[in-house]
């Protein structure tokens, strides 16, 4: 019995928080020259909105995907525009329960 308390007891101090929320996924393909100002935008937006992201690939762009909750997606794309000028149109994907860091 001790071990196991004591294993469990190790396993929470580890444990982290999390929120589970239904978020849709966003896939934004930057031109590489623009990766590292956008990586820094999408970051900064991601923390303000409740939002994550996943890993960028790296392929003939810089592809960035962002998980937003449904309401904020057009906070997203009009900010994504903004910071595009224009050229870039996010494509909005598939939704699904994510876990977000509380």
């Amino acid at each position: 019995v001790r071990a196991y308390g004591g294993a469990v007891s190790e396993a929470l101090d580890h444990a982290q928080r999390v929120h589970r929320r239904a978020l849709t996924a966003v896939r934004i393909d930057v031109p590489h020259a623009e990766a590292g100002r956008f990586d820094n935008l999408l970051r900064d937006w991601a923390a303000r909105h409740d939002s994550t992201l996943g890993d960028p690939v790296y392929g003939a762009a810089a592809v960035f995907e962002a998980w937003a909750p449904e309401a904020e997606l057009p906070a997203l794309i009009a900010d994504v525009a903004t910071w595009s000028s224009g050229a870039l149109t996010p494509v909005v994907g598939e939704t699904r329960v994510t876990d977000v860091p509380a």
